[in-house]
């Protein structure tokens, strides 16, 4: 089958990982149609040396050349694209002075910009789209170079109130998209609170791995079984989370249990380590999580409000619904498309809504959930993602 599109992906998302990641979801399903090279996350010095190349996620053979850097991964979807591991750059993150940090990131994009050089030549790209995921800082330094016949930037977070970028990434962000194309937002908030910064957007919201979360079971059942209650969090543990809320959801039902899967980003989360009725997973693969939320009876998103999360589209709320639950969430932020299926309010009426939800879920509720997930698959994102692309082919 003849590819109909040359892209590469200069993404800061690592391809490898224990939770899902709106870049590599999307160019699973590029890949299925057009040819995609993925340009891994770039390790730095420091890197190496903190985590003495023991990462599984980090393979040094690979950054140095003793290893081929660029390898065919196939995916389930029938698919494949190449990874293509760069070489360790310098930390520049620290720095304070703007001539140095310009100076050294100038340095990184060269050395970047030879590996990706070497294997598009080697994949027979001529003049690829190129997609910088949420990458500017090292993206104005490819932003030329490549032959490539477009930028497009794919902004799915708040820079601004990202650790890694809290000095540079504001700055370089909007530079970046000056420069681009297009830039294709992951949420309306994001859309509305950039929109000034590029000539062309768009919005693609998150989406959901069908093949992973489809619940097949719930088609079925003539009854929905009440003899536990489980209610599932899944996503990073992190600051996002309104811990005084969860400690008086958890302590108002006593008789309930609650699941936290995903990545302790914090030690706020011993709040809750107290509770006999809540349980820590860590981080788990995703072909992990159906089996555990196949016995929960809603999936929740207890975020606090403040002007970070306000940007964000939660992707664990199609996961949710994919399952068939019932998605309970506090009004960070307005999720246009899930309006009308996902529940939405405030701090005061969290837990009543809870357990309104729970108690009144029902099998004919629970397909017209799964049927709004279905429409936003990680295929379909895909599809209007690849149409914002050929506008620029």
């Amino acid at each position: 089958m003849q590819r109909k599109l040359d892209i590469i992906c200069h993404a800061f998302p690592a391809w490898k990982g224990n939770y899902t990641k709106s870049t590599v979801e999307l160019m699973k399903e590029l890949a299925v149609n057009n040819r995609v090279l993925y340009v891994d996350y770039a390790y730095t010095l420091k890197d190496i040396i903190l985590k003495k190349g023991k990462s599984e996620n980090m393979s040094v053979k690979q950054m140095f050349g003793f290893k081929n850097p660029c390898q065919e991964v196939f995916l389930k979807n029938g698919a494949s694209l190449h990874v293509l591991t760069l070489p360790p750059i310098i930390p520049t993150n620290w720095i304070n002075n703007q001539k140095i940090y310009h100076f050294l990131q100038s340095i990184n994009g060269l050395l970047i910009k030879s590996r990706i050089l070497k294997f598009k030549k080697r994949l027979g790209m001529k003049q690829p789209i190129l997609i910088n995921a949420f990458n500017p800082t090292l993206g104005n330094y490819l932003i030329k170079g490549l032959n490539q016949k477009a930028n497009i930037y794919y902004c799915y977070d708040n820079i601004s109130a990202a650790n890694w970028a809290s000095k540079h990434g504001e700055s370089a962000e909007e530079r970046f998209m000056k420069k681009a194309e297009a830039v294709v937002f992951s949420s309306e908030a994001l859309y509305n609170s950039k929109i000034g910064f590029t000539n062309k957007a768009y919005v693609i919201n998150n989406g959901v791995d069908l093949s992973v979360f489809e619940n097949l079971e719930s088609t079925k059942a003539n009854e929905l079984k009440f003899d536990e209650i489980n209610i599932a969090y899944i996503g990073s543990i992190d600051d996002r989370i309104d811990y005084q809320l969860m400690v008086k959801t958890i302590t108002h039902f006593k008789n309930w249990k609650f699941h936290f899967i995903g990545r302790i980003m914090t030690s706020d989360h011993e709040t809750l380590n107290q509770f006999n009725n809540v349980i820590f997973y860590g981080a788990l693969e995703a072909e992990k999580l159906p089996a555990l939320l196949k016995k929960c009876h809603a999936g929740i998103i207890p975020f606090l409000k403040n002007e970070f999360t306000r940007n964000i589209y939660p992707m664990k709320a199609n996961e949710y619904l994919a399952m068939g639950l019932p998605v309970i969430m506090t009004d960070f932020a307005e999720i246009k498309d899930l309006k009308s299926t996902v529940s939405v309010c405030d701090l005061k009426n969290f837990i009543p809504t809870l357990e309104k939800e729970v108690i009144s879920d029902t099998p004919e509720k629970r397909l017209i959930r799964e049927s709004v997930a279905q429409k936003n698959s990680w295929k379909n994102k895909a599809k209007e993602f690849e149409q914002i692309l050929s506008f620029y082919a």
